[in-house]
């Protein structure tokens, strides 16, 4: 019998190969870049990078909810930001406003080039500009199946996978895009649309610390969409 957790594992050597590749070329560009066995060794070194004397945050993410983050975050007596704990979205805004002065602020990714170009998509704006500008570090958890051979694939993946898959979540009930009744992308300009802005990270710069401010972990495991 196999369990839910060894599903997620890809089945083949191959993968491993491709994970450990993508680290090398984010490292080469300036990214902190972990490879990680699975989503324990993940989420021990991602508690790594906080500390209870820390302002800490985190943007919209099936996969830091699969691995068990926010829970670890939240029942571990840190000092964090969680702009679902406000029904309000002036309320809400608030908190993602001030999010953006927090130490580390943890992100997942849409997609991933094995060349090491980092993708993400945005309705709001909070995750993007987060990765460029603001939080002190920004921590990025990705698993395997958001790497793509390409940067066009990558882009691919995150507009016509990753968008179409998140906007079939509870947390977008309200909202109706062609992709969400098509499956794919239809390049659309509907008010509805969870694509308002793209983000291309291809070079990472460092803190005020003199290390990388954009640190990756790169888990050999199926998370998220």
């Amino acid at each position: 019998m196999v369990t839910p957790a060894l599903q997620n594992k890809p089945q083949n050597v191959f993968t491993e190969a491709l994970v450990r590749t993508t680290v090398k070329n984010l490292q080469r560009r300036n990214f902190e870049a972990y490879y990680c066995p699975d989503k324990t060794a993940a989420l021990q070194k991602a508690l790594q990078f906080i500390s209870k004397d820390m302002l800490v945050s985190w943007g919209d993410s099936v996969t830091l909810e699969q691995l068990g983050l926010l829970e670890a975050i939240k029942n571990g007596g840190y000092n964090y930001i969680d702009r679902d704990s406000c029904e309000d979205w002036e309320k809400r805004l608030v908190l993602m406003r001030k999010a953006i002065f927090s130490n580390v602020y943890f992100i997942s990714a849409n997609a991933i080039s094995a060349d090491g170009v980092i993708i993400n998509i945005d309705r709001t704006g909070n995750r993007t500009s987060a990765m460029a500008f603001g939080p002190k570090n920004v921590v990025i958890i990705a698993g395997v199946n958001k790497i793509a051979p390409t940067y066009r694939q990558a882009l691919a993946r995150a507009r016509n996978v990753a968008a179409p898959l998140n906007i079939q979540r509870r947390r977008f009930d309200g909202l109706n895009t062609p992709c969400k009744q098509g499956g794919v992308c239809y390049d659309c300009q509907s008010p509805d649309s969870i694509c308002g802005f793209i983000m291309a990270a291809r070079h990472g710069r460092n803190g005020t610390d003199g290390k990388p401010r954009i640190k990756l972990l790169i888990v050999n495991e199926n998370l998220g969409y």
